[in-house]
């Protein structure tokens, strides 16, 4: 029953509505003591908000609670990154013992090392995850098939200043699918999108 309250929580949260989210999230946790996802939806909603200190002030108690929680980890080094502490946030990405977390951010790692001065580490993690993705896509796996890949695919272009490509894969997603809340609330600060943001193109894209 405990499992059913989460995912009720998480579908409100795909949606952005937090108020409801937080009422599953609590009403779960008091079924199995795990309050971790709990935290880690305030921390969401602080994010959103911009309020990236106390997001990881949240983060951090979730990470206590449940070190292995992919998203806890994922947004502690994500709101580290928007913060500019390019460092930390670098050390909680490779430091994790959860298998996925590097392949799936290879790309964000490679935005870290890119201002950090280390330039070619930084090309040849986003050439290994261009890879990774166009495989993912050739093989029709679940994160091409939400949109994912082709996502992370044109914030790699357009960092790189390939923006016929960015675009590309920006029109993919924006055409096919209605986007998660975070993906909207994503987009509007992810740093791999700055060479494109103030373009009138990808401003019609974000509407």
């Amino acid at each position: 029953f405990s499992y059913m309250l989460s995912q009720i929580g998480s579908v409100y949260m795909e949606i952005g509505i937090f108020d409801k989210a937080e009422q599953y999230y609590v009403q779960s946790a008091r079924l199995t003591g795990d309050s971790s996802s709990v935290y880690y939806l305030k921390s969401l909603t602080e994010r959103f908000n911009g309020d990236y200190p106390k997001a990881i002030e949240y983060l951090n108690r979730a990470c206590k609670t449940d070190s292995m929680s992919y998203p806890c980890v994922d947004q502690l080094a994500w709101c580290l990154t928007l913060m500019g502490k390019y460092g930390e946030a670098l050390r909680v990405w490779q430091s994790s013992k959860i298998p996925e977390i590097n392949l799936n951010n290879k790309h964000r790692i490679g935005y870290l090392l890119y201002h950090l001065g280390k330039k070619k580490e930084a090309i040849e993690s986003f050439d290994e995850q261009i890879k990774n993705f166009e495989t993912s896509l050739r093989l029709g796996r679940e994160y091409s098939q939400s949109f994912r890949a082709q996502y992370d695919l044109a914030a790699i272009y357009s960092f790189l200043g390939k923006k016929d490509l960015a675009y590309q894969f920006l029109d993919q997603v924006s055409q096919n699918i209605t986007p998660p809340y975070w993906m909207i609330s994503l987009i509007k600060t992810d740093p791999l999108f700055e060479n494109i943001r103030q373009e009138d193109r990808f401003k019609q894209i974000i509407k």
